[in-house]
Formats: C-alpha cells, structure tokens, sequence
C-alpha cells in the first residue's frame, strides 16, 4: 500500500457495486465518488464464526457505534459519529455515518448474533491540497480500493491498512494535479484571482504526496455476510465518511 505502481482499474460492475448510499454532509463536503481505479490489497481468509463463539466474545458496551440490524450486531469501539438522516436498520442492508471523534485504524469490527462468513473493508481516498489554512478536496483524484478479506477471531475482526502511509492513491502528474486544482476551485465558485492563486500553489507539485498536496482517507466500508439466528443468509454494509 502507498506504492501507486500498484493500482489497477477494475471494471467488473460485481466487484465495484456498493449498496450504501453516500450521506448528505452538512459542511457541504461533496459526496464521496466511487471510481473505477482500485488499489489492490492483501485478502487474507475470513474466519467462519460460529452463534457460540460470538456468544463468548466481549460484550458489545460502552462507548461506540452499534450497528443493530435485524440480522446482526455490528460494534467499532471508541467512536462517536453522527448520521444526516433517518435510517431504519430492520429495513436497510447499508447505513452510512459520518466520523466526529475517534480512530478507525487499529480499531476493530465486534460482530454478534450471526454467524459470520466474511468481512471484507475498501476504501476511497482523496487528494487535499492546502493554501493559507484553508483546504480544497479534489475529487477528480477520488481512489477506491477493491474489497478485501479481514481476517478475525471469535466475532472480533481487527481493522487494517489505513494508516497514512499504507493508504494507496491514484497517481497524477504535475499537469493533472493542476488540472484538479483548477476544476475544483471552479466547482467553488472562486474568483479568477482565488483560481491562480490555487494553481500557482502548487504549481511545482509533482506528487500527490508532496506539499501542499497530500493524500488523506475519505471514507471506510465494511461488508458483512453470514446467516442470522434463524439461518437465513444476509449481506450488510456499514459506512463511515472522514470529515476532511
């Protein structure tokens, strides 16, 4: 991850179909796009967790987000997120949130009440350039990666790769970021004299790593598949978009 040479376009629509509608942000943060470039990760093997294992895993309490469709309980620890609209988990197989406070990397997914198959996450990440503290998303750099396996123990399934310098990214060139620069400041609504003085920024940028250029994670996603208590087969999907 983080190596661009790694990114491969992915055109089958299987692979590249989510089910979870992007939420509408408040701070008129655009919304998340998904394209077709992915960045390939490891896929390790899902373990199978079985209703008496996730019976014996840590209790789904305290400080969180918990996830409770009708068919599963979905738990990431110490965050707080906030939703922009009403989502009726008995009726939906995706929700989206938006993160407030806390970390995903290094955090982990606690499944109860099913057993489980597979977990898989993706990701998409954007490119931010930033000019006298204010920051410009460039949406025409959005990199999503394909799905990938999370590997887990008795319903508790660690979060990966999402660190800053394991996240992968769509490689650009100086013409392209400039480019991306001055679509988005149009897209702004910026005046001519604002549009040069964001495409001067960064006008000896070679690299979407390279000041005042940088890679950063937009959004998360993890899929989850298994049968309920009741052995009916489900898939759920559960988002979190990043506030930039």
């Amino acid at each position: 991850m983080g190596d661009s040479s790694t990114i491969i376009t992915e055109t089958d629509p299987v692979y590249l179909a989510d089910f979870v509608d992007d939420i509408q942000l408040q701070n008129n943060m655009p919304d998340s796009a998904i394209t077709t470039d992915t960045a390939t990760l490891p896929k390790p093997v899902a373990d199978t967790v079985t209703l008496q294992q996730a019976a014996a895993q840590v209790p789904v309490s305290g400080k969180g987000l918990s996830v409770n469709f009708s068919e599963v309980n979905i738990f990431i620890p110490g965050i707080e997120t906030q939703s922009f609209r009403n989502q009726n988990l008995k009726n939906l197989n995706g929700v989206s949130y938006q993160l407030q406070k806390g970390n995903l990397d290094g955090n982990q997914l606690i499944i109860k009440d099913a057993t489980v198959s597979s977990v898989k996450q993706r990701y998409i990440t954007t490119v931010v350039v930033t000019k006298d503290g204010k920051k410009m998303e460039l949406d025409d750099l959005d990199e999503t990666t394909s799905w990938t396996e999370l590997k887990g123990n008795k319903g508790i399934y660690p979060v990966k790769g999402l660190s800053a310098t394991e996240l992968g990214y769509k490689k650009a060139t100086s013409g392209v970021i400039r480019t991306a620069v001055s679509r988005a400041a149009r897209e702004n609504r910026y005046s001519r004299t604002e549009i040069k003085a964001w495409e001067d920024a960064v006008k000896n940028v070679k690299s979407v790593t390279q000041p005042p250029a940088s890679v950063v994670l937009q959004s998360v996603m993890w899929r989850v598949e298994g049968k309920d208590k009741n052995g009916k087969a489900f898939r759920k999907e559960v988002r979190i978009d990043m506030p930039l």
